[in-house]
């Protein structure tokens, strides 16, 4: 038997025929192009549509009741999977009145007092107080103002009709609209304290106008 390796002669393997189309690849038509951007587009649309179902809803404020953090007829995204209401966050709520029509429709407000809290508001002074800590907020408005309370002159005028000191039951919420002189809120028996379950979700975004879109701080108030 020999030493050396036996030397393997390459094969020779045909190249695959060129073929006309290789050389010269087919152009897609416009129709074909456009129909494959419907394609994507439609996928889009059904995967936000989802994403909003599950995850959260478009809501426009209406009314006064939230200014100057919120005016008349701007969009809000509302997230509502998954969350627990806070101090401070501004959540979107369902009521239902008989007496009241506009509280059948979607409310938006802050959160006040939790449940177990002792609400309690000092109306000489326009101070709200919550397990006896006075209501403070850490941000500041551009104009150097050190809440995001809106009260003309700086006391209330809208007293509502809910005795204090009050206790916020299981399961509820204490709500009040930052424009404390011009919302209908837990302080007024037609609304009181909002049962959680009730609770739409969290407003998280301002979408519109595009403008002032960014993400919604929420003011928290000391504990």
């Amino acid at each position: 038997m020999s030493d050396q390796e036996p030397i393997l002669e390459p094969r020779n393997e045909p190249e695959p025929p060129v073929t006309e189309n290789a050389q010269h690849p087919v152009r897609r038509s416009p129709a074909a192009t456009v129909t494959d951007y419907l394609e994507i587009l439609v996928l889009s649309v059904a995967i936000v549509l989802l994403l909003f179902s599950f995850v959260g809803r478009v809501c426009i404020v209406t009314g006064e009741s939230m200014e100057q953090t919120l005016s008349d007829g701007q969009g809000l995204f509302v997230v509502s999977a998954f969350y627990t209401p806070k101090r401070g966050d501004i959540v979107v709520f369902s009521q239902t009145s008989e007496e009241y029509e506009r509280l059948n429709e979607a409310l938006i407000k802050r959160v006040i007092g939790l449940p177990g809290d002792t609400v309690r508001i000092d109306y000489a002074t326009g101070t709200v107080y919550v397990n006896d800590e006075a209501v403070t907020v850490l941000d500041k408005y551009p104009d150097g103002t050190d809440s995001y309370v809106y009260l003309d002159g700086g006391t209330y005028k809208h007293r509502g009709d809910l005795e204090f000191p009050a206790v916020v039951p299981e399961g509820h919420l204490f709500v009040m609209g930052d424009n404390r002189n011009n919302s209908m809120d837990s302080r007024y028996s037609a609304i009181g304290f909002v049962d959680e379950r009730r609770i739409l979700g969290k407003a998280v975004i301002r979408l519109s106008p595009i403008r002032q879109f960014g993400f919604l701080e929420s003011d928290r108030h000391a504990d």
